[in-house]
């Protein structure tokens, strides 16, 4: 179930989906992408599109410390958006 996010969550996603659209990217792939040098901010940007089910996450192969993050299709999320009616 996904849910509706905020405006400067959802420009981030933008910037990320004109980019990777249903590739994978890493989270310095992601830094460098939404133009974000502040680690926190990445994290946090990546945190709130997981928590509304915009993101999905997994553990790399190659190195268990990394996660490799892929986007929810956007007609996806929409169409699973829970209403608060």
């Amino acid at each position: 179930m996904a849910e509706t996010i905020p405006n400067w969550v959802l420009q981030r996603y933008a910037v990320l989906f004109r980019k990777y659209k249903d590739k994978e990217f890493t989270f310095k792939e992601a830094m460098k992408t939404i133009k974000e040098d502040d680690k926190v901010y990445a994290s946090m940007v990546l945190s709130e599109l997981r928590k509304a089910g915009w993101l999905q996450i997994k553990i790399s192969q190659e190195d268990a410390r990394k996660r490799i993050y892929n986007l929810v299709m956007p007609d996806v999320a929409i169409e699973n958006i829970k209403l608060t009616i």
